[in-house]
């Protein structure tokens, strides 16, 4: 029997996880504010990279994937994203900020040391 050809409308999750992860992460513990459009919460950076941050929240503010935030703190400024994955009490959001606000951010990110984890 002739091998199927790749159906090119279906997309394999793990080359879009893959390309998220382009960049190394970088472990941290970090308080910010995280704004959403209900309020604001206090939360912990666990770990970031180039473009994205894993942050931990005990809040009881709803976080779902495709939600928008704000993440700040004074080390970095504010900076925009969008909620990737979510497992209470561990979310991961992809930063969406340009500008000034993503040099200010990437800044903070290359004081940090590499982490060779493999931690999601």
């Amino acid at each position: 029997m002739p091998a199927e050809s790749p159906d090119p409308t279906r997309t394999d999750i793990r080359s879009i996880h893959d390309s998220r992860r382009r960049t190394e992460r970088r472990a941290c513990s970090l308080p910010v504010m995280v704004g959403t459009p209900d309020g604001e919460f206090r939360a912990r950076l666990t770990d970031v990279s180039e473009n994205g941050v894993a942050f931990r929240s005990d809040s009881l503010f709803v976080v779902r994937p495709g939600q928008r935030l704000r993440i700040a703190n004074p080390q970095f400024g504010e900076v925009s994203c969008i909620v990737r994955w979510a497992t209470p009490p561990r979310y991961g959001a992809e930063i969406t900020a340009s500008g000034t606000a993503l040099a200010h951010f990437k800044s903070f990110h290359d004081t940090l040391a590499p982490d060779s984890g493999d931690e999601p």
